[in-house]
């Protein structure tokens, strides 16, 4: 995340006058030319009805166009009833209707049984969406937050000095980091097929809880986008503007990075997707006084950007996945991805562990209406990725964001399994879910391949990797928790929940267990 100092602060302010004051000289007409949050929890409601849908939705690519699901409308509308404002109407409707302002809220406050500091986070900002006419609309948000990290998170705070999902921090008070953080989008639809969207939030790959492709987990980042939907063929090609910091020197600054990705989906029939994705990553500084910028040959949405890379000498970082979704019965589908960087046919058959042979898959099951219950939701997820997967000569080459992963969380080198429980009736909302994963992390000053900032040239072992080589290390996540949705138009909710965690390895072993209660809503 990109922090806003005081004057960035005052420009950010004018420039949502700005948009005021355009929209208002516009002709407004409703529109559904908007985006879904991407939060997996609220978004379930949706994708149960989506998969129902013809043959001609695609289901991999987030945040979604509500323009997508065909009954939208009524979706909300039976979460919507009566006349208070407060629990059935957006805050303020501004322009017949078709804009609206809603404040951000976070209150999260916890109790730590285990004796740690009490994680805790209060925040708030505000959210202006205006639906311009059925072609164009607009989204910005501004918001900032006081927050105290669990142990998991603070853990990677003092190894990077950047806050998970977040980025830069504007000051530190104690043990706690204050920060603010502003997004939005301008999407336009010229056509019915066609949607372009420019502006700085976070966008996800796949139909699982992790992507191995593209994920949520780095911190918003500006971006522009194009998609054509021509019935059975999506197509998507996205423009992405990183920064980083570059891990050779200890000192240095956030700097500039590029990444321009590709990813076609094609539904074969009503019961089978399949999608492949591409996409490369290099570095704006070739030397102090030299900036490559964004590298025209990487500007053509058509192109296949491994041989473009490779006719400019290969000096970039080049990744190729892909994945597939089946829907089984009606209610269950099985899903999967699957990574790579790059390998050696040669290497594979030899099974000698050579560094270089580096990929990883996701396989999944998601299954709706659970006995025919409606709202009941079930997933369970493998995830594996072998050593150095991700990584490059330098961090500026890597597939990461603020020094953070743009896929997995957990980088490379892991194993995981995640199980997911979800109900929903009515407003209410309760949750179960296990993440239990295996890491091997670096020792004794040998890479093992867990980090993506570590470049691959340093002091690996050519021949007997494997995956969860180095120091064996075992990470549980498991929470439970029961929310009531005050109001689903602007995700203001209260949930309350308890949290476990551990991670252990033959050196340490840390254990947290927390109560929390939350005020808060979603964007």
């Amino acid at each position: 995340m990109l922090i806003c100092t005081r004057n960035n602060t005052t420009l950010t302010l004018k420039y949502f006058a700005l948009f005021l004051i355009t929209i208002s000289i516009l002709n407004f007409a409703e529109a559904q030319n908007s985006f879904l949050i991407i939060d997996k929890e609220s978004n379930l409601i949706f994708e149960s009805e989506l998969i129902s849908q013809s043959d001609s939705f695609h289901s991999a690519i987030y945040p979604k166009v509500i323009s997508e699901i065909t009954n939208y409308d009524s979706i909300q509308k039976s979460f919507t009833n009566g006349n208070s404002r407060f629990l059935n109407h957006y805050p303020i409707n501004i322009f017949n209707h078709s804009s609206r302002i809603v404040p951000l809220l976070n209150l999260d406050l916890s109790k730590d049984l285990s004796g740690n500091p009490s994680p805790y986070k209060t925040g708030m900002g505000v959210l202006f969406h205006s639906d311009i006419n059925v072609k164009l609309s607009l989204e910005f948000s501004f918001y900032g937050a006081k927050e105290r990290f669990d142990i998991q998170n603070q853990r990677q705070i003092d190894n990077t000095g950047i806050l998970p999902h977040i980025g830069t921090y504007n000051a530190q008070i104690t043990d706690a980091y204050a920060y603010t953080n502003w997004q939005g989008y301008i999407a336009y639809r010229p056509y019915r097929f066609l949607n372009f969207q420019v502006g700085k939030q976070k966008n996800f790959i796949g139909d699982g809880y992790r992507s191995l492709l593209l994920s949520d987990n780095s911190s918003p980042y500006p971006f522009i986008k194009a998609t054509v939907h021509a019935g059975k063929i999506q197509y998507m090609v996205l423009y992405q503007f990183l920064k980083d910091i570059d891990t050779e020197f200890e000192t240095s600054p956030n700097e500039a990075k590029f990444s321009t990705s590709h990813m076609l989906s094609w539904n074969i029939g009503k019961r089978f997707n399949i999608n492949l994705f591409e996409t490369v990553i290099w570095r704006d500084h070739l030397e102090p006084t030299v900036h490559r910028g964004y590298d025209i040959n990487y500007l053509n949405p058509i192109i296949f950007l491994r041989p473009v890379e490779f006719s400019i000498g290969s000096p970039d970082n080049v990744i190729m996945g892909g994945g597939t979704r089946l829907r089984l019965f009606k209610n269950t589908h099985l899903y999967g991805q699957f990574i790579l960087d790059e390998f050696k046919l040669k290497e594979i058959i030899s099974d000698a562990g050579w560094w270089a042979n580096k990929y990883g898959y996701q396989v999944g099951v998601k299954i709706y209406d659970l006995f025919k219950i409606k709202h009941l939701f079930v997933l369970g997820e493998y995830n594996t990725v072998r050593p150095f997967m991700y990584s490059h000569k330098t961090s500026m080459e890597n597939y990461g964001n603020m020094y953070q992963p743009l896929a997995h969380p957990l980088g490379a080198n892991f194993k995981e399994v995640i199980a997911l429980a979800n109900f929903q009736k009515n407003r209410w909302q309760f949750q179960a879910k296990i993440c239990y994963s295996k890491i091997g992390i670096d020792k004794d000053s040998t890479n093992y391949g867990q980090n993506i900032y570590r470049s691959y040239f340093d002091n690996k072992n050519e021949y007997g990797n494997f995956t969860l080589q180095g120091l064996l290390t075992r990470i549980v996540s498991n929470e439970l928790k029961v929310s009531y949705i005050i109001n689903p138009l602007w995700n203001l909710k209260v949930e309350s929940g308890i949290r476990l965690y551990s991670y252990s390895n033959n050196n340490e072993q840390v254990k947290q267990s927390s109560i929390f209660l939350s005020f808060k809503t979603l964007f």
